[in-house]
């Protein structure tokens, strides 16, 4: 390859970095020794090679900072070894110094097409080449150290990317919330009047009745028309004014670590005060043991249990009961389900029922009470705490709703 020279006052690898690594690859052992030797007075740390195929095996296991590359070799030719160390991207920037006995100009033309960082012809001065070294090991390290400067920007590039990804879906998230909420609030607020108006004759018109005919009628009709009209007319007002005080709900949630059983108690409790269903609560099933604390707001939980079982009484037969059934998920969740055996929902109801008023009766003549908010709230409530209701049914078969919340982590209690 070269032949060392005496040492002159030649600048230290120290000034550049500290103890570089360098492959020497020479099929002579005599000549890739003498320079090994020269390189290491130099302060570098040197490795051998006496062929092309040794010489790859060396680079992949022990990854120096610059090669030495002697041209002409037996089993694979300095060109072949140059092309494929700069071909390969995993070795990142590998400076590579041809050094050849070929003086033909086409020679040194193929060496700087294969890639090669530099070409000195043999016999080529130690000096020198060290030199050339020290050049190339100073580009290497401003190159080394631009990637990795840009591999930390594209990293940190890539994180602020998908923080940005996860506040933008949170605050889709949350304008889809608000948006779902102002409609509601836009439904309710347009149809007080009418809401109100309606319920508000009815009991007029059944306390003039009672008025004008109290003396004629028998205590089994002024029965029936307190119960068929004014308990009605209260119950549906009772509805909406509750509707109405749930926008307050929806706005100022506090998720906590909770237990289910308080909001059950809670539920069932309004239940039994209510003009609707307080004859009712015989019916409702539930039994709610072993289940660990959640993560949810207890007053929005009460108010989803509630709305559930109004909707599931209210669509099922008189005779019929309401099971509410909990387990534990698989994902570290609570599964809560209500089972009914209504008159069920036609598949292209299942996501219409969620919309605020939507009824799958209409006019005058319906069957089913309600003004068409409670799933609709039920389902607002629900997304503001990051889960959802979901419905499995079938027409005249039952309906069964169920959502999940998160098991609160009580290790920091």
């Amino acid at each position: 390859m070269t032949q060392p020279t005496p040492s002159e006052t030649l600048p230290s690898t120290s000034d550049y970095l500290d103890a570089p690594h360098l492959l020497i690859v020479d099929d002579e052992p005599d000549k890739a020794t003498a320079l090994k030797e020269y390189m290491e007075r130099q302060g570098c740390l040197v490795s051998t090679a006496y062929s092309g195929k040794s010489a790859l095996e060396v680079v992949y296991e022990d990854r120096p900072d610059l090669v030495i590359l002697d041209l002409v070799m037996p089993d694979m030719d300095g060109l072949t070894v140059c092309q494929r160390l700069k071909q390969d991207a995993k070795l990142g920037y590998l400076p590579v110094i041809v050094v050849t006995d070929d003086h033909e100009k086409r020679k040194r033309l193929e060496v700087r097409l294969s890639g090669a960082d530099d070409y000195l012809p043999k016999p080529a001065n130690a000096q020198d080449l060290f030199l050339r070294v020290l050049a190339l090991l100073r580009i290497k390290r401003q190159i080394d150290q631009l990637m990795v400067e840009n591999q930390s920007l594209n990293v940190g590039l890539q994180e602020r990317n998908e923080a940005l990804q996860k506040t933008l879906a949170e605050l889709q998230e949350a304008m889809r919330i608000a948006t779902q909420a102002e409609m509601l609030k836009k439904h309710i607020i347009e149809s007080v009047d009418h809401e109100l108006r309606t319920p508000m004759l009815q009991i007029k018109s059944a306390v003039s009745m009672l008025v004008e005919v109290v003396n004629e009628l028998s205590a089994d009709e002024k029965n029936r028309i307190i119960t068929s009209m004014v308990t009605q007319a209260v119950g549906r007002m009772e509805e909406l004014i509750h509707n109405i005080s749930q926008l307050h709900l929806i706005e100022h949630l506090k998720p906590a670590t909770m237990l289910l059983n308080d909001a059950m108690t809670q539920s069932i409790h309004t239940l039994r005060r209510s003009w609707s269903h307080r004859h009712d609560v015989e019916r409702v099933h539930y039994e709610i043991k072993d289940i660990p604390p959640v993560i949810a707001d207890r007053r929005a939980i009460s108010r989803i249990l509630f709305l559930l079982l109004d909707n599931a009484l209210k669509f099922s037969p008189e005779d019929s009961e309401v099971w509410i059934k909990t387990h534990v998920g698989p994902n570290n969740t609570v599964c809560v389900a209500f089972e009914d055996k209504g008159i069920g929902i036609p598949p292209e109801y299942r996501e219409k029922i969620f919309e605020p008023f939507f009824q799958v009766e209409t006019g005058t003549t319906k069957k089913y009470g309600g003004v068409g908010v409670g799933l609709a709230s039920a389902q607002t409530l629900a997304r503001s705490m990051n889960t959802e209701i979901v419905v499995e049914s079938a027409p005249n078969k039952g309906s069964t709703f169920k959502f999940e919340l998160p098991v609160a982590d009580l290790k920091d209690y």
